[in-house]
Order: structure tokens, then sequence, then C-alpha cells
């Protein structure tokens, strides 16, 4: 539906069909997992920013022969207009467009003379027209120019508003293994298909058995993979048509790049490499990748000052909170005096103290009943996915302060050794 037209069909289903191609339409991507990544609200409720700065009355294109004259307020951020008395406000995303449209000759009479262009949110399958009226067809074209400019600047202001500053790299990091084979590198905007916009650090790979690879990180420090998307001869690869659309898709899954000139870098580059694809090319060795490198930084070179965008002081976007870090992973013994862990977390019990490792990953002596045992590295998949390591202090004892950079100890069910000389479990039998 409309945003706050409750029961009003969304617009553009009918006119898209017939005057306009969005490219393929497929299912939704998988989510991304949100944990760790910069990530922001695309959702159309959020506030419009400071005064607007454009006004004026646009007709307002519901269907074709419903078209009502509103007032019109464009902000950084997004825009609104009155209708039925009501305040319609939309806040614009990267994945946001506007273009112009034109009707077929002996459509209905209410749409004759006007100029029409339409501001779409396709990720949101949301689509606004609006059309403008002049003494001639030159004035009606220019004003409607105006607007289409005006709103596509503030798309393109919002969606820079999330980038951080960065340049596009072809040089891989020498301690990252995983990044050896890139051709290059940079940040890119990306719908998660439920109202999220995550901004990735992309990285591109060449064609390497039937297949190049595009791989997601959380940043340019490369760390922490997010995802990889694969390219093949068949892969479907197109801009989204919009005045200066910054918008494309691989498949089903969409980006937005930080200008329109990076959009084509972007495309250039993986249109090469499907090419090679479809010409069946030979895995490129050390020196092609150093030649593609060096066709690729050149050519950043020359389009330098156009990748830079006007970033504003902060985001124009709600920026989503991160989810909390699991505080530890709950551990206790079974019957049998092995440990097991515990998905949720239980109530504590009694005593026996278990301790996450800090940032720093030494690992800790584990001793039992107050006696040490050899050094142990007690590593446990953590409920995050990472590693922990754990300290057994002896049943009923106070619980110790948690050193610098550790969480608070987390109390669980306290373990029964067996006495010494019985043929039961002994710590060195502690399963993990």
């Amino acid at each position: 539906r409309l945003d706050g037209l409750e029961g009003q069909k969304p617009m553009g289903n009918e006119f898209d069909a017939v005057f306009e191609a969005n490219g393929p339409t497929i299912e939704a991507p998988p989510p991304v997992s949100v944990e760790g990544l910069l990530s922001f609200s695309t959702a159309t409720d959020q506030p419009l920013r400071g005064s607007p700065v454009l006004q004026g009355n646009l007709w307002y294109l519901l269907a074709e022969e419903q078209v009502e004259y509103v007032p019109f307020s464009l902000y950084v951020n997004g825009f609104a207009f009155l209708y039925e008395q009501r305040e319609i406000s939309v806040a614009l995303s990267p994945f946001s467009l506007v273009r112009n449209c034109k009707f077929q000759e002996g459509n209905a009479t209410r749409i004759k003379g006007l100029k029409i262009f339409k501001v779409s949110l396709f990720t949101q399958g949301v689509s606004y027209y609006y059309g403008v009226k002049g003494k001639s067809d030159r004035e009606a074209e220019e004003e409607r120019a105006r607007w289409v400019i005006e709103i596509s600047r503030a798309v393109m202001l919002v969606t820079q508003s999330l980038f951080p500053p960065f340049h596009i790299s072809c040089t891989p990091l020498g301690s990252v293994p995983s990044t050896q084979r890139r051709l290059m590198a940079g940040y890119l905007a990306y719908n998660d298909g439920a109202l999220t916009a995550f901004v990735l650090y992309c990285e591109l790979h060449p064609h390497c058995n039937d297949q190049a690879k595009l791989a997601f990180y959380e940043n340019e420090a490369c760390e922490v993979p997010v995802m990889d998307i694969y390219v093949t001869e068949r892969t479907v690869c197109c801009e989204k048509p919009g005045i200066n659309c910054c918008c494309f898709c691989i498949d089903c899954h969409q980006f937005g790049t930080r200008t329109y000139a990076e959009r084509k870098l972007w495309l250039r580059a993986i249109s090469n490499i499907k090419v090679k694809l479809q010409n069946h090319a030979p895995k490129p060795s050390d020196d092609d990748l150093r030649n593609y490198r060096l066709a690729i930084e050149e050519h950043v070179q020359s389009i330098r000052s156009s990748l830079k965008g006007t970033t504003p002081t902060d985001a124009l976007l709600r920026r989503n909170p991160r989810p909390p870090q699991p505080q530890s992973a709950e551990l206790r013994f079974r019957d049998d005096n092995f440990l097991e862990k515990v998905d949720s977390p239980s109530q504590p019990k009694a005593c026996a103290d278990w301790t996450r490792l800090g940032p720093e990953g030494a690992p800790w002596k584990m001793a039992s009943l107050g006696k040490p045992l050899e050094d142990f590295n007690a590593n446990v998949e953590g409920i995050d996915g990472r590693d922990i390591a754990i300290e057994i202090d002896k049943p009923g004892s106070a619980p110790h302060d948690a050193p610098d950079g550790m969480l608070d100890p987390v109390i669980v069910d306290p373990p029964h050794w067996p006495a010494a000389g019985d043929t039961g479990a002994s710590p060195a039998d502690v399963e993990l």
C-alpha cells in the first residue's frame, strides 16, 4: 500500500508493466547476518530533516482517471505532500530512483498535457507518480527536469551519507590471505529485502573454474567475512534506470554505489569478467592479475574526481542498533560428569565459575577442587560462534573478579568429581 493511505493500491503496477523495464524479477535474497555490520533502516516513516529545499504544487496521479493537485515539499532526505487533508511523508533510501514517464496516446484525458515523472522505492514495491504543466511543452519539460534533478540529488545525498570515507583499492592486504586475488574493492550499499541497507566492503575476484566471486566483509580490514556472491556467464547484471541513479543488480541482489561513476566502474569490471567467462578464458596468472589491477587503477585515476561525493556530517537514515553481544556460553555437567553446552542459560544454582576469553585470546589454566591441572586450553564454541576458554574453580568457592577485558563469571551447575581411586570419571576425562 502507499504509506499513509490505508487501503490504497500502490502506484506503479499498471503503469510500469506497459512503459518501463525495471530489470529481472527474481526471488528475494537470503538475509544477511546483522551482527557487527553497519546497517540502516530504509523504512519510509523516518523524520524528514531540516527545512524544505524545494516547494511547489504537483499533480498527484493515483490512477489514470484520479489526479489531484497537491502541495509538495522536498527535503534533504525525503519528501512530503498533502492529500485529502493529510500529510504523507516519505523518507528516501539508497534504493530509490526518479525517472521521466509518458503514456500512450489515447489514454485518460485528465493526464493529457502533463509531463510526468515517477519516484520509485523499488525494493519496497512502491511508486509515486507526479505531473507538471506549463504554458508550453518546453516550459513543462523544464519544470519537470527541475523536480527530477532535485529529487535525484536528495537520493544521492542520502546514499552518500551512509558510506564511510574510502577509496577504491586494487591492492591486496598482505596480512589477509583471502584478499590476495583482489582485482578491486570498495564499499557498496546492499539491500537485504527487509527494510535494511547494509554498507559492506566488497572485493571483486577474477574468474576461476567457470565463475568469479564477489567477497563481502564488514569493513576494509577484511577480517570478518559476511557473504560471497558468485558470477557466472549466465548471471544477470544490470543497472537500474533512473536519473543519476547509483543502483545496480546482480541476479536477485540489489546494490547501491556512492556515486554514479562508481556504479559504472563496478559494472564495467564485472562485465569484463563475464566476457572472459563466456569465452572460457583460462585462470589468470599472477602477471595477468597485475595487469588487470593496473588497468583498473589507471581508469580509477582518470575518473578520481567523479568518484568522491559530498558526504553530510551524519547519516540521513536511522542507524539500526547492533544486537547485544552474547555474554557467554553456558556449560554444565551431565550426570556422567561430562561437560555439555546449554543453548539457553538456566537459573544459576551453585558456584562453579566460567569466564570468557578476553580480547587477547590468551588461554586459561583449568583447576578443580583447588588442585592445578596441566595447562588446558579449554576452547568451547560460544553462542556467537567464537571460542571461549573456561576456568573451573572449587565448587562452593567465592566467584573471583573478572580480569580486565573479561566478562563477569557465569554460575552453572557444579561438577561432582569421584573420589580418588574410584573407577568413574576424573578431571582428565572432561570432554569439551
